[in-house]
């Protein structure tokens, strides 16, 4: 009986019973607060660094390596800006950035186009299919597409 008692106040409610049930839930809110605010800062990095390869490679267009300068201008934006899992790590399968694949440049008309994709990390498993992936991962693709037009003496 007395044990009982503990567990209820006054007016015969449960506070230490509700508070173990809800803080989990507080826990989680907290942590998918934090994970949503660095996908956001990711997303605008990866942004960020499509701009300054399709920047570049409009404005250098008709040189020979512009296209792979400006595959260097975004891996620069990404890697100088997140933390990104090294090449050597992709036995691992903890690989979140390749410059290799994750760098698209291209001329689309008279535009230059660069897509930059990363590999945002998920704590748990399978957990994309749930918050809006298209595929069953361990991780979530956040893309940057831009698009700059070609310059006229390029």
């Amino acid at each position: 009986m007395r044990i009982c008692k503990f567990y209820k106040d006054k007016n015969g409610s449960a506070p230490v019973v509700a508070t173990v049930l809800l803080f989990p839930l507080l826990i989680v809110l907290i942590y998918s607060g934090v994970m949503y605010g660095q996908m956001a800062d990711v997303s605008s990095v990866v942004e960020e660094a499509a701009r300054a390869g399709a920047r570049y490679y409009a404005a250098h267009f008709g040189e020979k390596k512009a296209k792979d300068e400006a595959g260097k201008k975004a891996k620069e934006v990404v890697v100088g800006s997140v933390n990104v899992t090294p090449v050597k790590e992709i036995e691992k399968k903890k690989l979140t950035f390749n410059e290799k694949t994750d760098i698209k440049v291209k001329k689309d008309g008279s535009y230059a186009y660069c897509e930059v994709t990363y590999h945002y990390p998920t704590p748990v498993k399978k957990l994309t299919r749930l918050i809006g992936g298209n595929d069953l991962t361990d991780d979530m693709k956040i893309t940057g597409k831009a698009y700059f037009k070609i310059s006229e003496g390029g």
